[in-house]
């Protein structure tokens, strides 16, 4: 088996607040790899924890626990953060206004990193960041206006450009998408296709749209409350979801029918994500799962293997996967619901 490009193993990361009185666990326990050319798409809702990792991955968090690699070696540790940019992994931010400077013309945004990183001199740092404009489809006699003069996926694509002018093997986007207007938002999911063909490139998209992840990813992470609570190829969790919390991700998914031809079985969870501070017990996902039993709350689901590179972290995951009822009507036998 080839060594993966990307390995995170048993990852958590930690703060203290409340004036360190507490500990809030944003990441507790992640790991997955990441192979050449592979997308990853990880989504949740606000708060899951996404991010965190993200920044972790580009060696801007310290982690308290686990470890991450790079072709086989280990990059970063509680004991050893890493330093940013060191290691080809490269991010696109949300925002493409506040990503470039608004005082600066676009090819000083561009030229600067390789500036940092002390590649080739100032005319071929020019010629290289024009090149790179060019392939991500933005007009060359662009380079000299300022991020003001351009609309929002213009600036964003000047974004993807900058990342890859140090030529990186991993791109980070970080709902890099959410900001953009709907059209807009398909040409740039396109382009990152594009590039990943053209480069090489391994994507980990962070998202909190099951559409996003499902179109520009081979694989899946469903995240929840610091925690993968699924992991499996985009086709398998469109069609085999084996978590109550994926199910009720894509049941959330808007449907651009008239309403008496919409489904009439959403799923609709109820409250919010619970504290990170105080996560509950057992399963994190039981104090608003429909068919959550007492099993639920006093042992944490295994992280279990449902079929070749699917897995689950769901005591129930084979009836979630046969599709059964999740409006609490069919909860598995012999158990009596939490309260």
């Amino acid at each position: 088996m080839s060594t993966p490009l990307l390995s995170v193993k048993d990852m958590r990361i930690t703060f203290h607040v409340n004036g360190g009185r507490d500990q809030l666990h944003a990441v507790d326990g992640v790991s997955f790899d990441l192979a050449s050319g592979e997308s990853l798409g990880i989504i949740g809702e606000s708060g899951s924890g996404k991010s965190t990792i993200a920044r972790a991955v580009l060696s801007l968090l310290r982690i308290t626990r686990g470890e991450i690699t790079m072709e086989g070696k280990t990059i970063v540790t509680p004991q050893s953060p890493g330093k940013p940019g060191n290691y080809g992994v490269q991010i696109i931010f949300q925002d493409p206004h506040a990503a470039l400077n608004p005082r600066s013309k676009i090819i000083r945004s561009l030229v600067e990193p390789l500036e940092i990183q002390g590649k080739g001199n100032a005319s071929s740092r020019r010629d290289m960041a024009l090149e790179m404009l060019a392939k991500v489809g933005i007009n060359r006699a662009l380079a000299d206006r300022y991020p003001h003069e351009l609309s929002g996926g213009q600036k964003q694509r000047i974004n993807i450009a900058r990342a890859l002018l140090l030529r990186p093997k991993i791109l980070v986007a970080d709902e890099a998408t959410a900001a953009l207007d709907v059209s807009i938002q398909a040409d740039i999911l396109n382009l990152y296709k594009d590039l990943q063909d053209e480069f090489g490139l391994s994507f980990i998209v962070i998202t909190h749209d099951l559409a996003v992840a499902s179109y520009v990813s081979d694989r899946i992470a469903v995240m929840y409350l610091g925690r993968f609570v699924e992991l499996g190829p985009s086709a398998t969790l469109a069609t085999k979801s084996a978590h109550p919390y994926t199910r009720a991700l894509m049941s959330a998914e808007p449907e651009a029918l008239p309403r008496r031809l919409q489904k009439q079985d959403r799923l609709v969870l109820r409250g919010e994500i619970p504290s990170p501070v105080t996560p509950p017990s057992g399963c994190r996902f039981r104090t608003r799962c429909p068919i959550a039993t007492d099993l639920c709350a006093a042992e944490a689901p295994p992280w279990r293997e449902m079929s070749p590179g699917h897995y689950s972290a769901c005591h129930f995951a084979e009836e979630v996967m046969a599709g059964k009822p999740l409006d609490g009507s069919d909860k598995p036998q012999n158990l009596e619901s939490v309260k």
